[in-house]
């Protein structure tokens, strides 16, 4: 969710990834591709996770881990310098499986991205002053 949202709001100025520490080749679940569909218009359903070994993490600016254990591997197995790791605590509404965990999610994703955004147009602006 967070992906394809930073993906449509950044269109043409930044590319955007998706990646798991686990990740399968999974689509995404039903649940998700309607929400995302429903409320952002975005399809999904063409969607397949991937693993963050198949990214070279090096080409990213930032990189956006989901929780704070997994800012750990990125840092820790992965070498990502601690600087380029944004650090969310979102919880996966897969575990749950509710519609309303589907909703809470998704609104939490939508708060931090306009924030994290929001913090990199500051400093590219600052940056170039």
């Amino acid at each position: 969710m967070a992906a394809s949202l930073a993906a449509a709001e950044l269109a043409g100025m930044a590319e955007v990834s998706s990646a798991g520490v686990e990740a399968w080749g999974q689509p995404a679940s039903p649940k998700t591709i309607a929400l995302m569909r429903r409320k952002h218009g975005i399809d999904l359903s063409s969607h397949r996770s991937r693993d963050i070994e198949d990214l070279k993490l090096a080409h990213f600016d930032y990189i956006l881990a989901m929780k704070p254990e997994y800012a750990k591997r990125l840092t820790r197995y992965f070498r990502v310098p601690t600087e380029k790791i944004a650090i969310w605590d979102v919880d996966d509404p897969f575990i749950e499986g509710t519609d309303v965990a589907y909703e809470t999610c998704l609104a939490q994703i939508e708060r931090l991205l306009t924030g994290f955004l929001k913090g990199i147009r500051s400093k590219q602006r600052s940056d170039r002053h």
